[in-house]
C-alpha cells in the first residue's frame, strides 16, 4: 500500500513537473510578444479613431449626396414652374393687349 502511495505521488509529481515545464515554455514563447502589447494596443486605439473618423466622413458624404439630390429635384421643379409662369404670362400679356385694343377701338368709336 505504501508503494502505491509513493508511486502515485511520483506520478503526480511528474505530471505537475510536466505542466510546470509546459507553462514555462509557453511563457518563454509569449515573453517577446508581451513586450509589443503596449505598442499594439496603441495602434489599435489609433486605428479605432481613424475608423470612427472614416465612418463620420462616410455619413457626411451620404448626407451631402442626399442634400444634392434634393436640391437637384427642387431645381427641376422650379424650372418646370418657371416655364409654366412664363407661358401663363405670355397668355396674360396677349389677353391684356387684346383688351387694350378693344378699349382703344371703343374709345375711337365713342370719339367719332
Amino acid at each position: 500500500m505504501n508503494e502505491i502511495a509513493k508511486h502515485k505521488a511520483s506520478v503526480e509529481d511528474a505530471d505537475t513537473q510536466s505542466k510546470v515545464h509546459q507553462l514555462y515554455e509557453t511563457i518563454q514563447r509569449w515573453s517577446p510578444i508581451a513586450s509589443t502589447l503596449p505598442e499594439l494596443v496603441q495602434r489599435l486605439v489609433t486605428i479605432k479613431q481613424l475608423h470612427e473618423q472614416a465612418m463620420q466622413f462616410s455619413q457626411l458624404l451620404t448626407h451631402l449626396d442626399t442634400t444634392q439630390q434634393m436640391i437637384t429635384s427642387s431645381l427641376k421643379d422650379n424650372a418646370t414652374l418657371l416655364t409654366q409662369v412664363q407661358t401663363t404670362m405670355r397668355e396674360n400679356l396677349s389677353t391684356v393687349e387684346g383688351n387694350f385694343a378693344n378699349i382703344d377701338e371703343r374709345m375711337k368709336k365713342l370719339g367719332k
